[in-house]
């Protein structure tokens, strides 16, 4: 089975029935495929009107008529954010804690000097993407011949 096709420029061209098979094929396949991003969509659009709603009456809830601004409260915000699907805010920490070490195999001529190369030595690294080291405080408890 073959099919002639000429259109509107008068130019024709000949389809062959495994070229028809696969258009049609293929037309459907777009369709499956356009349902599923239809849904898709409108699953999307239903998820950003919740969201546009949640914001709006947590800003109106807040909101007094005549003044410039609105107090919240940050728990608020991030109970908010959360409801969401995004991220809360943070908060600053200050974290103070004790590290203990034994260094083993420090050639010194006596305890102190072993102390003194600790001490000139031992450094830190804080590779935490934010925060730093505000305070660096070592404290050798005792240096003894192994």
């Amino acid at each position: 089975m073959e099919l002639l096709y000429t259109d509107d420029k008068g130019e024709t061209t000949k389809y062959t029935a495994d070229m028809l098979i696969n258009a049609i094929k293929t037309k459907e396949l777009f369709n499956k495929e356009n349902t599923n991003l239809t849904e898709e969509l409108k699953r999307i659009y239903d998820k950003l009107s919740t969201i546009r709603g949640a914001v709006y009456d947590f800003f109106n809830e807040r909101y007094e008529t005549g003044t410039t601004t609105i107090e919240c409260e940050v728990d608020d915000v991030n109970a908010l954010l959360e409801s969401i699907g995004s991220t809360r805010l943070k908060r600053l920490f200050e974290v103070s804690g004790t590290v203990t070490f034994t260094i083993a195999g420090i050639e010194a001529e006596s305890s102190d000097d072993a102390e003194t190369q600790v001490m000139d030595y031992l450094n830190y690294e804080w590779s935490g993407n934010e925060g730093e080291v505000a305070e660096w405080d070592v404290e050798v408890t005792r240096a003894r011949e192994e």
